[in-house]
């Protein structure tokens, strides 16, 4: 059965080779992108296993408008007052007596790094 289905394959390659070769092609490119988006995706899902605590980690996104204007930038990066605002905002939904110590890691220089270790009070912010 799989030689005739090769044999008809083969024949239908030489009767028309440039549909052929576009329906090749395509097969091609999109079994090659579902793999690079399969890849993409378990790289992103694999984010902190290899931390014992992973699931405890958080990572703050914060949003900011920068001098007036009416764009948003996102990042990871953070202001001191951080903490205390989010206390003050997250009153009612978060227990704070359930809230680990916190470590801050921030660069300095390219070639240094400075990581602050302090308790789970806003005051340490």
């Amino acid at each position: 059965m799989i030689k005739n289905w090769l044999r008809t394959a083969f024949r239908n390659i030489r009767k028309n080779p440039s549909s052929s070769l576009i329906n090749i092609f395509g097969l091609t490119v999109g079994l090659s992108s579902c793999l690079l988006i399969a890849l993409f995706i378990r790289h992103e899902l694999s984010y902190d296993d290899f931390e014992v605590n992973g699931p405890r980690i958080a990572r703050v996104i914060m949003g900011y408008k920068f001098d007036g204007g009416g764009e948003m930038r996102w990042g990871n990066f953070t202001s001191t007052k951080v903490a205390p605002a989010s206390r003050i905002l997250l009153r009612s939904t978060v227990d704070w007596a359930t809230v680990r110590p916190r470590l801050r890691v921030t660069t300095t220089t390219p070639t240094s790094l400075k990581v602050r270790f302090s308790s789970a009070t806003s005051s340490a912010f």
